[in-house]
């Protein structure tokens, strides 16, 4: 029982430094995530500001700007902005997907570490206490044993009284019985002693008369 008990605890131990673990590593994710997401909006922002207005190189009049070369031509919005942008855009959406995951994951690992917890405690609980009754019942039992004992004793002490008690009893009658007859005949020669001597004060008394 007691082996059962130390077991859960080395469980619940573990289970509370994996616990940690977790967090930390759920923090750390969530962290990073939320950097990301901030950084790559300010990218967003600023790549959305340049492609919604005109590049200040064209703002100029046309009698003042020089000679183009060939090859720049008008300027034109890049046809890959949107692409960029969406790009950004989805990285955003994929690290506030992952921070969302993570919180999901990380409320799940909190509910079933306080379940285990609970369950845990509960088990440890009861098995303390079954513990705690059966050394209240070997106390108890150990009581029984040595009061059971001491009654032993004083009956096997009481016992011996009385076989001293009977045994002179016995001894007593044994004396009586074996000299009963004898004493029986000293009180007959007795009263017949009396009697005679009655007889002869009663004849004596007729003399004297």
């Amino acid at each position: 029982m007691t082996s059962d008990i130390e077991e859960l605890k080395k469980q619940q131990k573990l289970a509370a430094q994996n616990r940690e673990k977790e967090n930390t590593e759920f923090q750390r994710v969530v962290q990073e995530q939320r950097a990301t997401q901030e950084l790559l909006k300010k990218a967003l922002t600023v790549l959305g500001e340049f492609y919604n207005k005109e590049h200040p190189a064209f703002m100029q009049k046309p009698e003042m700007n020089p000679k183009e070369p060939e090859s720049f031509g008008d300027y034109k919005k890049s046809k890959g902005s949107n692409g960029v942008m969406l790009m950004l855009q989805q990285l955003i959406a994929d690290a506030k997907e992952m921070e969302t995951e993570s919180t999901y994951a990380e409320r799940e690992s909190q509910e079933d570490y306080e379940a285990f917890g609970k369950d845990t405690t509960a088990d440890i609980s009861t098995k303390s206490t079954a513990m705690a009754d059966k050394e209240d019942e070997k106390a108890q039992c150990e009581k029984n044993l040595i009061q059971s004992k001491e009654t032993k004793e004083g009956v096997e002490a009481e016992l011996q009284g009385l076989s001293e008690t009977a045994l002179d009893l016995h001894e007593t009658c044994d004396w009586t019985l074996q000299n009963f007859d004898a004493r029986q005949k000293a009180r007959s020669d007795e009263m017949d002693a009396l009697k005679q001597a009655i007889a002869y004060l009663s004849g004596a008394k007729l003399l004297q008369q």
